[in-house]
């Protein structure tokens, strides 16, 4: 396994623009288990920052537990939604 350098990592707005979904999107992925770490922001705030193969990773976890949720933007949101109700 190849350790993670700092560099890779990324803040959340930047994971959205990547995947192409929303802010709010990535934060409910972390709540779901996707993994982050937590490094002091330029405020009083820290800021969750992901690495994209933890996303890519997620992802393809979420997709073999339920292999009818193909990705696409919100889809993951959606599957999640529909299997609580």
């Amino acid at each position: 396994m190849t350790k993670k350098n700092n560099d890779e990592y990324l803040a959340v707005q930047k994971i959205a623009d990547i995947f192409g979904v929303t802010r709010a999107t990535v934060y409910n992925w972390t709540d779901r288990g996707l993994k982050f770490k937590m490094e002091s922001g330029h405020g009083l705030k820290p800021v969750k920052r992901i690495h994209p193969d933890d996303v890519q990773d997620f992802i393809e976890d979420y997709n073999a537990t339920d292999p009818e949720v193909d990705f696409e933007g919100d889809a993951i949101d959606r599957a999640y939604d529909a299997k609580k109700n």
